[in-house]
């Protein structure tokens, strides 16, 4: 059969805007700052220093609406956003990864990546292994705002870089000895035995672990291979709600000047 998608490919070479439609932001001062307690998007101050800071509660670029976060605080000329690098909820549930891209298009928007992991959760009363209410470390993050918010002086792409090559395999680490690991070499709050809850194999973790460590292309390449084989599915799927004009769906690729590259469809754009 032939194939009738229709395939737009795209380059972004520059990035020029004005934001018009962002919320007012509250403004917490560090000593108080949890971010499981914050707003999705709000201003951390200390007597010197502020910075913007959004979050997502998944790495997933498709759940939670996390651009919209971002975006309350892009008019800021110091931000940061904090993304979970894995999200399992469960064997009963999703089980989401950090993107290398999701990376490529935060540098782009001159937005720094603070990388977080979930060390508490409570069980879901409707599934016997789903957990909800995830909270990340927030002594963690703190830590991290404090250095990006006083004297950190290079750009975005720089600091994301060193997150992804020093401290992307350490946090995936932590959040697995968070879940469930019986050979864990800390004594980190264990989800699953304060829950009951059976979490996805440990193989899956590990390995997205292990890529990291040996090569960062390799990292990059995984990522896309997932990206791109989501897109293909997304595309020979018709759902419930959705109303199309055509026969068939648009598959959109966008790469970017940071290295970015996203596997988009038209349903989605």
């Amino acid at each position: 059969m032939r194939d009738l998608t229709t395939r737009i490919i795209a380059k972004i070479d520059d990035v020029r805007y004005k934001s018009f439609l962002t919320s007012q932001l509250n403004i917490i001062n560090i000593n108080d700052f949890d971010i499981n307690t914050t707003p999705t998007s709000c201003i951390v101050k200390d007597e010197i220093n502020e910075i913007a800071i959004s979050k997502w509660v998944s790495p997933k670029r498709t759940r939670s609406y996390p651009y919209a976060r971002v975006y309350d605080t892009i008019s800021r000329s110091k931000r940061a956003t904090v993304i979970p690098v894995v999200k399992d909820e469960g064997s009963d549930g999703d089980r989401d990864f950090l993107q290398w891209d999701t990376i490529c298009l935060m540098s782009l928007l001159q937005v720094s990546v603070i990388l977080g992991y979930y060390q508490s959760a409570s069980k879901n009363q409707k599934y016997s292994h789903k957990v909800t209410k995830q909270k990340f470390d927030s002594d963690w993050i703190k830590e991290r705002i404090k250095r990006l918010s006083s004297n950190y002086q290079s750009d975005a792409l720089h600091w994301n870089i060193r997150q992804i090559r020093e401290e992307l395999s350490p946090v995936i680490q932590k959040q697995i000895e968070a879940c469930d690991m019986p050979l864990a070499l800390s004594s980190a709050y264990r989800i699953s035995k304060t829950t009951g809850v059976i979490f996805h194999n440990l193989a899956g973790l590990t390995n997205f672990r292990e890529i990291i460590e040996r090569d960062i292309d390799e990292f990059i390449n995984h990522s896309r291979t997932r990206a791109e084989q989501a897109q293909s599915r997304e595309l020979s799927t018709i759902h419930v709600y959705e109303n199309l004009a055509t026969a068939s769906k648009a598959s959109i690729t966008i790469t970017n000047i940071v290295g970015g590259k996203y596997f988009l469809q038209s349903m989605k754009f």
